[in-house]
C-alpha cells in the first residue's frame, strides 16, 4: 500500500555524532478557514510563555489565522490556538523577536495588508502566560511578502523590514520601520526598486564589519541588491542606505539568510532557487565584493536555512524542497564548503516551503519542524522529526499536550481499526488515518462517543473507505453531543444497511463537522435518511457527495425534530426513496448554500429548507459519468434535442435546464451545441 509517511515512530538506535540524521516524530495537521484551501506557509520557533522550552507558530497564507503550539515538553506540542492578524490574508512569513525589550518574545508577520505585530502580554503573578495582543498592523506597500526584525539605528530596539511582492506592471521595493521603544512603530519609509521589482525576500545583517546592520534584498526575477546601512548623522538621526552592490543570481531566487561561512566575521548569504536544481551562495569578500557561487542540489529549492545540526560549531545549511516533498542537509567541513550529508524521506503529497530548528525536546541538539502545505487538500501540517545525535525519549509523552493517533489497516501504526484509535483518544487529539478499507462486524464502524477529536483521512474519501460490506450496520454515529469540535474529514462511508435509517452517518443530538466525504451505497429498509439521518442537531456538512442511497424517506438525506443543521457546496444525487428521494425534512431549518440535487427519486427534496444561494435543483446530472445533456434519451445530441430545449426556452425547472442554474437560456443552447453528435 502507497504509504506517504508514518506517523508516531519511536527511535531505537543512536548515530554518530558527526553524521546528520533525523527521526520523524509527529506530524501536526491543521485546517484554517481561509477563502482558499488551508495553505501553511511559514514556521517559526521561540518560547513564547517564558517556561525556557521553544514553542512553535505556523502561519497560513490564504486567511488571518496563525497558529500557536505551546511545547508540553519532550518535543510534544499542543493543540494550536488561534490568534488572528489584522493585516488579514496572505500572512506569509513570520518571525518571533522581543520588540518591546520586556523579556517575552513578539510576533511579526509580512501579511496582506502591511506589517502585522501582535505584543506578549507575559504572565500573571501566578505566572499564567496571558497570551498575545490584538494585532496592529502597520501599511507596508503592495503584498508584503518577508519580515525580518534588525536594530537599524543603534537604538536597543528591534525595527521591521518588509520587502514587497508587488504585481507586474507596477513598482515596489521594501520598507522599514523605526521601533518607537516600546514595540509600536512609526511611518514606514520606502525603498523603490523600480517596474516589477517583485521583492521577495529580506535580511538585515553586518556585511562590512562596522557594527551597524546592512540590508539585502532579493527579487524573485533574480537579482540581489546589497545596500549599506550609513548610521546615524551627526544630529543622531538614522542617514539611510547606499547601494553598494547588485548580483544577478540568474534564477527565480527567494529567502535570502544570512550567515559566516568560513567564520572569518564576514557575513555571507545564502539564497535558494525555484527553477534550477541549485542554491546560491554569496561570498562575502570584504569592501563590498562578493562572488556568487551555484552548488547543486537535488531539486528545486524554497529555502535555504543557515543552523549548525551536527554541533560541531560551524553553520550547515539546509534546504527544502517542495518538488519532492523533503528537505536535504549540507555538511559545513569548517572552510564554507559543504557536503550533502542527509535527505529525509520523501512526502509526495506535501509541498514544504520552510524550515525551522530548535532543541524541542531539551536534548541538547537542535530538532527540525517542517511546514508543509498540501495542494487540493483543506489541511496543511508541520512535521516534528528529533535530531538522531541524542537518543529520543518516549515521544508517546504528551503532558497535557494533544497526542497524534495513526490508523492503519496493514498494522503499521498506532491502531489498524478507527474505533481503537477514538477508544483511545481524548479531547483534542487527532487522529490520522492510512489509506485501506476500515470494517468490523459491529453494527456500528465508527462511533465517535463524544469526543472532540479531529478524525481525517491522510490522502482523502477516493483512498480511504469506511465499508459495511453490506452487513446490517451504521457507517459512522455521533450521538453523544458532539460538537462542532468533532470533525470527520476524508472518507467513503459505503454499503451500510440498516431498518431504522442513518446507515451512513447518523447524528442525533449531535453537531460535528463532516467534510470531504462520500456517503455512498448505504440503505435503510424502512426507516428515514439511507445516506444521513440527522435527528435533532446542528451538523455542517462541506463539499461532501451523498449518493446511491436508498430509504423509505429521504433517500440521500433525512432531517427530523429539532437543529440548525447546513449543506455547503454538497452534491446530493442519484438517491431513491418513496419520499424525498434526494433530502427529506420535518423542519424548515436546514440551510442549503451552492449545493446541487439532481436524478434523485421521485423527487429532490420533500419538505421545507432555508435556501442559502448558489443552489442547483434539477433533475438531470449533466457532468462527471454524465456528461451528455441528451434531452430524448436517444444517445445523440441533434436537432431533436435543440428543438426540446428551444421549446422549453425561459422554463425555470426541468431537463433543458443543463447547468442547473434555474433557468433554460442560452448557456444551456451553448452547452446542448458543444456535445452536438453521437453521446460517448
Amino acid at each position: 500500500m502507497f504509504r506517504p509517511l508514518l506517523i508516531s515512530m519511536f527511535l531505537t538506535s543512536t548515530s554518530l555524532a558527526d553524521t546528520v540524521s533525523f527521526t520523524q516524530s509527529n506530524e501536526y495537521f491543521f485546517n484554517t478557514n481561509g477563502a482558499n484551501n488551508t495553505f501553511s506557509r511559514c514556521v517559526a520557533t521561540g518560547d513564547i510563555n517564558g517556561d525556557g522550552i521553544p514553542d512553535v507558530a505556523v502561519s497560513d497564507r490564504f486567511s488571518d489565522e496563525i497558529l500557536l503550539l505551546v511545547n508540553c515538553g519532550q518535543g510534544s506540542l499542543s493543540t494550536p490556538m488561534v490568534i488572528r492578524s489584522s493585516g488579514e490574508h496572505h500572512n506569509r512569513i513570520i518571525e518571533f523577536e522581543d520588540l518591546n525589550n520586556d523579556g517575552f518574545i513578539d510576533l511579526a508577520s509580512a501579511s496582506g495588508f502591511g506589517a502585522t505585530v501582535f505584543l506578549n502580554l507575559g504572565t500573571s503573578q501566578d505566572g499564567d502566560w496571558l497570551g498575545y495582543s490584538e494585532s496592529v498592523t502597520y501599511t507596508a506597500g503592495s503584498d508584503p511578502h518577508w519580515i525580518h526584525t534588525v536594530d537599524l539605528n543603534a537604538d536597543g530596539y528591534k525595527d521591521l523590514l518588509v520587502a514587497n511582492y508587488g504585481e507586474i506592471g507596477f513598482e515596489t521595493g521594501w520598507h522599514v520601520f523605526f521601533n518607537e521603544g516600546d514595540g509600536t512603530f512609526g511611518t514606514g519609509i520606502e525603498f523603490n526598486l523600480g517596474l516589477n521589482a517583485r521583492c521577495i525576500s529580506i535580511v538585515g545583517v553586518n556585511l562590512d564589519q562596522d557594527d551597524d546592520p546592512d540590508i539585502a534584498v532579493v527579487s524573485q526575477l533574480g537579482y540581489l541588491h546589497i545596500y549599506e546601512n550609513l548610521g546615524l548623522s551627526e544630529k543622531g538621526e538614522w542617514a539611510g542606505v547606499q547601494k553598494r552592490a547588485s548580483i544577478d543570481t540568474e534564477s527565480s531566487a527567494c529567502s535570502v539568510r544570512a550567515l559566516d561561512l568560513e567564520l572569518d566575521g564576514d557575513f555571507d548569504l545564502s539564497l535558494a532557487n525555484r527553477n534550477h536544481p541549485q542554491f546560491s551562495l554569496i561570498r562575502n569578500l570584504g569592501e563590498w565584493n562578493f562572488v556568487h557561487e551555484l552548488v547543486d542540489c537535488p531539486y528545486q529549492s524554497e529555502l535555504v536555512e543557515p543552523s549548525d545540526i551536527n554541533g560541531d560549531g560551524y553553520t550547515d545549511l539546509t534546504v527544502i524542497d517542495k518538488g519532492l516533498g523533503s528537505f536535504h542537509v549540507y555538511v559545513n567541513d569548517g572552510t564554507g564548503q559543504f557536503t550533502l550529508d542527509y535527505n529525509s524521506e520523501h512526502n509526495t503529497v506535501a509541498e514544504p516551503k520552510f524550515i525551522s530548528f530548535a532543541d524541542l525536546d531539551q536534548d541538547n541538539d537542535l530538532d527540525s519542524i517542517v511546514v508543509n502545505s498540501y495542494p487540493t487538500k483543506d489541511w496543511g501540517s508541520i512535521i516534528v522529526s528529533m535530531n538522531d545525535i541524542v537518543p529520543l525519549r518516549d515521544s508517546k509523552w504528551n503532558g497535557d499536550c494533544q497526542t497524534i493517533w495513526s490508523v492503519d489497516d496493514d498494522g503499521l501504526a498506532d491502531f489498524v481499526s478507527i474505533q481503537e484509535a477514538i477508544d483511545a483518544a481524548s479531547d483534542g487529539d487527532e487522529i490520522v488515518v492510512m489509506p485501506g478499507v476500515y470494517t468490523s462486524s459491529n453494527d456500528v464502524l465508527v462511533n465517535l462517543k463524544g469526543k472532540a477529536i479531529w478524525l481525517h483521512s491522510i490522502i482523502g474519501s477516493e483512498a480511504t473507505y469506511i465499508d459495511g460490506l453490506n452487513q446490517p450496520c451504521r457507517g459512522i454515529v455521533c450521538e453523544n453531543n458532539e460538537a462542532n469540535t468533532t470533525i470527520i474529514e476524508g472518507f467513503t462511508i459505503t454499503n451500510c444497511s440498516t431498518l431504522e435509517g442513518g446507515s451512513g452517518i447518523l447524528c442525533s443530538n449531535s453537531s460535528p463537522i463532516i467534510k470531504d466525504c462520500q456517503i455512498i451505497n448505504n440503505s435503510s429498509s424502512i426507516g428515514t435518511g439511507g445516506g444521513v439521518l440527522i435527528d435533532t442537531g446542528s451538523p455542517e456538512f462541506y463539499q461532501c457527495l451523498i449518493a446511491y442511497n436508498t430509504a423509505i424517506q429521504g433517500g440521500g438525506i433525512g432531517f427530523v425534530n429539532n437543529g440548525n443543521p447546513i449543506l455547503v457546496g454538497c452534491q446530493t444525487k442519484d438517491n431513491v426513496a418513496t419520499i424525498g428521494g434526494g433530502l427529506y425534512t420535518e423542519s424548515s431549518s436546514i440551510t442549503i448554500v451552492e449545493s446541487l440535487f439532481c436524478q434523485n427519486s421521485p423527487d429532490q427534496i420533500f419538505g421545507n429548507y432555508v435556501d442559502g444561494g448558489g443552489n442547483s435543483i434539477g433533475m438531470v446530472c449533466y457532468g462527471g459519468d454524465n456528461n451528455c445533456p441528451d434531452l430524448n434519451a436517444d444517445a445523440t445530441i441533434d436537432v431533436n434535442d435543440l428543438l426540446i430545449l428551444i421549446g422549453a426556452w425561459g422554463n425555470t425547472e426541468g431537463i433543458e435546464d443543463i447547468n442547473l442554474d434555474g433557468i433554460v437560456d442560452v448557456t444551456d443552447f451553448m452547452l446542448l451545441i458543444a456535445n452536438w453528435g453521437p453521446c460517448e
